[in-house]
């Protein structure tokens, strides 16, 4: 009699139950189940079939699930961690803003037709690098040396998302990346082409589910619980 691989088909369920709710590791525990199911087979009893019938249905569900890339999403925030470096700050425009600015002032003074000073105007704002709503000097311009530590806080903002990630804290993880998107909004050039790569990932990270719900072999485990407590009567 091989009534003993009930007990084994338990015990692999037990480990299975744990990969998936301790680990979320659900490769492992698809692994365990088809032993589990293995071991119901060869026992040759009559009163597994809704034991293995319920696996089957663990297995389907299982199996359609997506696995997560935890360790594909850590790269990406850790690759956006190095672009930090190529960003323009709103800083960097400062000199070159004020000195186009009086140029324009000068002109206006000239004497010249309408058209001429409106031209004049039409010049200045094509040699704009980036279009942004200033109706003024910029208030948020900043100081050449706030560059670095503009750069550092963004970047320990990003690897405090990593930390999230790793501990499947999703609410730490979308206020991390919420937070450096602000930050980028408010002082770097976004319309740049590493600004735009940066807010890009950010708003495609942002949406990321970190701890995605698996399911469950609550069921199967209450089965195998009561068929193992018969063959010890």
């Amino acid at each position: 009699s091989f009534e003993w691989k009930i007990f084994e088909a338990q015990y692999l369920l037990g480990i299975a139950n744990q990969k998936l709710k301790l680990e979320s590791d659900t490769a492992s525990a698809i692994a365990m189940l088809e032993a589990a199911d293995a071991a119901l087979l060869e026992s040759g009893s009559s009163r597994v079939f809704t034991l293995r019938q319920s696996i089957a249905t663990d297995l389907t569900q299982l199996r359609a699930v997506r696995p997560f890339d935890r360790e594909g999403s850590y790269f990406r925030i850790a690759s956006l961690v190095q672009e930090v470096e190529n960003l323009d700050l709103v800083g960097s425009l400062q000199e070159g803003f004020q000195n186009r600015q009086s140029g324009i002032n000068s002109s206006s003074e000239m004497p010249g037709t309408e058209v001429g000073i409106i031209q004049s105007g039409l010049d200045f704002l094509s040699t704009v690098f980036v279009w942004r709503r200033w109706d003024e000097t910029p208030s948020a311009l900043l100081a050449p040396e706030q560059g670095v530590f503009i750069k550092q806080n963004l970047r320990l903002m990003l690897e405090q998302s990593q930390l999230a990630l790793l501990t499947k804290d999703q609410i730490l993880f979308t206020q991390s990346l919420v937070k450096s998107r602000d930050w980028l909004n408010r002082y770097a050039l976004i319309e740049s082409e590493s600004g735009q790569l940066i807010v890009n990932s950010l708003d495609d990270l942002s949406s990321l589910d970190i701890d995605p719900p698996l399911p469950t072999i609550d069921d199967t485990i209450d089965l195998v619980r009561q068929l193992a407590a018969s063959e010890r009567q």
